[in-house]
Formats: C-alpha cells, structure tokens, sequence
C-alpha cells in the first residue's frame, strides 16, 4: 500500500495504541459497572475486539456492513449504538487524530 508523504502525521496518529487501549480499558470498566469481576471484563473485552476484528479480516467489507449485520432493529448493538452517537463518538475519534496529526507535525 503506497501512501503520500503529507498523509505521515495522520497515520502516525491513527496508528497510536494509546486510543485502542483506552477503547479496551472503556470496555473492561463498563462491564466492572455492570457488576463482572474486572478480570472475566478484560478476557471478554479482549475476545470482543479480536473475534470483531477477525470478523473484518476474514470479510473484507466496510465496517459500516458488519455494524449493520449486528445490529439488530430495535436490540442491544442499536442501543449502544445509538448511545455512542449521543455522545459523539466518532467525532471524538476524529477529532482526537487530528489534533493527534497537528501535534505529529510539530515534530517534523
């Protein structure tokens, strides 16, 4: 995959770890709230993200379609879903690599 030189700082910051383990640790501390002792929370967070993401690997389609596939009309997926929205979660990501890109750029 060739990619042009001025596309560095984006990918520099979409490639930090740091937001898929604060996404991971969200998921470990919400399932804590509900009541599940942090250790069983961290085994199924962890299965969650890499079945999900081998789900992708396997598929090779738009992520939009996968979501789509799970969400159920009227069930669970649809109301976390809808929550994330709420609250702007993509956004959030998208603002958060920007600004994660403007800062990349300062270092050049």
């Amino acid at each position: 995959m060739a990619l042009a030189e001025r596309h560095i700082n984006a990918v520099t910051a979409m490639t930090t770890p740091a937001t898929v383990f604060m996404f991971f640790q969200s998921l470990i501390d919400a399932g804590v709230r509900a009541g599940i002792d942090r250790e069983t929370c961290t085994r199924i967070a962890y299965q969650t993200i890499v079945g999900s993401m081998e789900v992708w690997h396997q598929r090779k389609v738009p992520p939009s379609e996968l979501m789509a596939e799970a969400s159920t009309p009227g069930g669970i997926s649809v109301e976390c879903l809808h929550v994330l929205e709420k609250f702007a979660f993509r956004a959030a990501i998208s603002d958060a690599i920007k600004k994660g890109a403007e800062r990349a750029a300062q270092f050049c």
